[in-house]
């Protein structure tokens, strides 16, 4: 895996906003779409032949109002900036 680049927790607002298409969403996914929540870079995801998410950052929620049951990160395809 590598570092996205980042040498302190830098946190910035995001709209969860699930892709749809090919894949079903899974319950824990739909939970938090459309919600807003903060976030901070941890990794890029890498290539590893079934990754759908290769090449984007795996975003790491730091928001005490996401559920514990959603997923631990999120691709940056399925997030959205928002909010000041």
């Amino acid at each position: 895996m590598r570092q996205a680049g980042v040498e302190r927790v830098s946190m910035e607002k995001y709209r969860v906003r699930i892709r749809r298409g090919r894949w079903k969403v899974k319950p824990e996914a739909e939970q938090v779409d459309g919600n807003v929540y903060w976030f901070s870079a941890g990794w890029v995801i890498e290539e590893d032949g079934a990754s759908r998410y290769a090449g984007e950052t795996a975003m790491i929620p730091r928001d005490d109002r996401y559920p514990i049951a959603a997923p631990a990160w999120l691709a940056t395809g399925d997030l959205e900036r928002c909010c000041s």
